[in-house]
């Protein structure tokens, strides 16, 4: 599990590349999320994240397949840049963050082909009761 030097969280990058793994995962988030949203399903009813208020559950379950993915495509964007010390501002509570730029870069690296998305949620999906799919708790 990543962590940071910064809390108890992995959300609070104390590292730059863990600043660019925390955007791309924000990406691939948004990306499950509207996909989800449009096959119909609901964004709450997770196998292995638990249920909780404002969680989408699903949504985390339904990425963690990706994930790899999106690590692969960020450590080949990784290999091919050279960053500087003002791609990544590092904020009053010492959490390292992205620039504008950097970050637009990282969402390029990151996104991946909505093909790929819907039909590794659809893959997912299939393992879960159908019940669970489609019911709002």
């Amino acid at each position: 599990m990543r962590g940071s030097a910064i809390g108890e969280s992995n959300r609070r990058a104390s590292h730059p590349t863990n600043a660019i793994l925390n955007y791309a995962y924000a990406v691939l988030h948004s990306q499950v999320a509207i996909a989800c949203a449009s096959l119909g399903l609901d964004a709450t009813a997770g196998i292995l994240h638990a249920r909780q208020p404002r969680r989408p559950a699903f949504v985390l379950d339904a990425m963690e397949p990706m994930r790899p993915v999106v690590d692969a495509q960020i450590v080949e964007f990784l290999s091919r840049h050279t960053f500087s010390r003002a791609d990544f501002p590092i904020g009053r509570d010492g959490v390292c963050r992205l620039h504008p730029q950097l970050a637009r870069a990282t969402d390029q690296a990151a996104t991946l082909p909505i093909e790929i998305v819907e039909t590794e949620i659809r893959l997912f999906a299939g393992s879960m009761p159908a019940k669970d799919m489609h019911e709002r708790p």
